[in-house]
C-alpha cells in the first residue's frame, strides 16, 4: 500500500475495536505496517484480516498492557517482524462512572492501571528502539475531560489529567532523542467504550454536547501524526468548552451544572 505513512511501523493499543480499530485500518490504508494489541485475540485477528485483504501489512499481538512483561514482548515482537517502531498510539483505556463520594481506591487503581500506568509502560518499552533508530512518535489518546473535569466521571477525568502530565513532561525529555510526543483529545465517541466502563452507584445521563464517531477520531490521530501536531482537540463544542473554561471557569461551572440538572430531569 502506498500512502503518507509508507514503511512506517505503528503499534496501536486497544486496537481490536473502537478508536483503536479505526486508527489501525486508516494507518494501514496510508501505508503503515500496523501492529494491533489488546487482550481479545479473536477481534485482533479480524482487524488483521481486514488490513491484509486490502493489501496492507499487519500483526496481531494479544497483550494485556497492564503487564510489563507482555508489553515488552509486544515491542520485541514488533521489531523482530518489522525491524523498527516509528509510532506508538497509546489508545487502550477504560471509563469510570461514579460520583466523587462513591469513588473507591480500588476503582481508581483499576482505571489508573489502564489509563496511566499502561501508557507509561508502553512508552518505556518502545523508547529504547525509537532512540536507537534516531526518532519516533508517541501519540497519547487523552480526552477533553482531561482538560476540564466534569461531574459523575471525575475518577476517569483524573486519569486523563495524569496522562496529560505524562505527555507534557516526556515531550521535553524526549526532544533530544528526536521523539515527538503528541496528545489527542477526543470528545464523547460512539464506540463500545461506554458499555465497558465501570459504574459505581447511580448512572446519570450525560448531555451530548460533543460527540463523534471513531473514524473522525482516527483521522484526527492521523493528521496529528502527519503534521506533528502537539495537541488536537476534537469537536467545535469541546474547543469552545476549553476556551470558556480558560477565560471564565466559574461560568463553565454554571453551564455544566445547568446541563446536568436538565439531563437528570429527563432521565
Amino acid at each position: 500500500m502506498a500512502g503518507r505513512l509508507k514503511n512506517r511501523v505503528a503499534i496501536i493499543t486497544g486496537g481490536s475495536m473502537g478508536i483503536g480499530k479505526a486508527t489501525a485500518l486508516l494507518f494501514a490504508k496510508e501505508g503503515a505496517k500496523v501492529v494491533v494489541a489488546s487482550r481479545t485475540a479473536e477481534l485482533l485477528k479480524q482487524v488483521v484480516a481486514s488490513i491484509s485483504s486490502a493489501g496492507g501489512e499487519a500483526l496481531a499481538v494479544p497483550t494485556d498492557v497492564t503487564k510489563r512483561e507482555e508489553v515488552e514482548g509486544l515491542a520485541r515482537e514488533t521489531v523482530e517482524r518489522f525491524g523498527r517502531i516509528d509510532i506508538l498510539v497509546n489508545n487502550a483505556g477504560r471509563g469510570l462512572h461514579a460520583a466523587v463520594i462513591d469513588l473507591t481506591p480500588q476503582a481508581l487503581q483499576q482505571v489508573f492501571e489502564l489509563n496511566v500506568f499502561a501508557p507509561l509502560t508502553c512508552i518505556q518499552a518502545v523508547y529504547p528502539y525509537m532512540k536507537r533508530q534516531g526518532g519516533g512518535q508517541i501519540i497519547n489518546v487523552s480526552s477533553i475531560v482531561g482538560l476540564r473535569s466534569i461531574p459523575t466521571i471525575t475518577g476517569y477525568c483524573m486519569s486523563k489529567y495524569a496522562l496529560n502530565a505524562l505527555s507534557d513532561g516526556l515531550r521535553i525529555e524526549a526532544k533530544q532523542d528526536h521523539i515527538d510526543v503528541l496528545t489527542v483529545y477526543p470528545a464523547k465517541t460512539q464506540t463500545e467504550f461506554a458499555s465497558n466502563q465501570q459504574v459505581i452507584g447511580k448512572r446519570h445521563a450525560h448531555p451530548d454536547w460533543f460527540i463523534q464517531n471513531a473514524d473522525i477520531v482516527a483521522r484526527a490521530i492521523l493528521k496529528a501524526s502527519l503534521h506533528r501536531r502537539r495537541d488536537t482537540i476534537l469537536t467545535w463544542s469541546a474547543r469552545m468548552m476549553k476556551r470558556v473554561n480558560d477565560l471564565a471557569p466559574s461560568l463553565m461551572d454554571k453551564i455544566l451544572h445547568a446541563g446536568y440538572q436538565r439531563a437528570r430531569k429527563e432521565e
